[in-house]
């Protein structure tokens, strides 16, 4: 069965989280947005970091110079690199994607604003 959207208006759900239903699905709950049982992400927004209204990396962001995370990144990029065969695989690698990517971003807000 075809879906009824397209790829630009599907939204990202962390789990837990309420969207409004299309119209057929909305005679199967209680009102206009039911609970999806989305599985963990324990990659991007993993549940045991993601408690109390705020993500432990903002709050980890928050707490250090730019060049305190960047360095943090790096660390965490290079320990998943590391293990990845002998611990946890491919999930490893992704994770070790995500804090390159953060260094990454970081690294670029700093050009930019050295640059201004």
């Amino acid at each position: 069965m075809m879906s009824e959207f397209t790829e630009t208006e599907m939204q990202v759900v962390k789990p837990g989280e309420k969207i409004p239903l299309p119209n057929h699905l909305k005679e199967f709950c209680s009102d206009d947005a039911c609970p999806l049982d989305i599985p963990d992400d324990k990659v991007n927004h993993p549940s045991h970091y993601t408690s109390g209204g705020i993500e432990c990396i903002d709050a980890i962001r928050e707490s250090m110079t730019p060049e305190e995370f960047q360095g943090y990144c790096k660390g965490n990029t290079i320990k998943y690199l590391w293990r990845w065969r002998q611990k946890g695989g491919v999930e490893d690698l992704e994770k070790a994607d995500v804090y390159l990517r953060w260094l990454i971003e970081s690294a670029t807000k700093e050009e930019i604003k050295n640059v201004h």
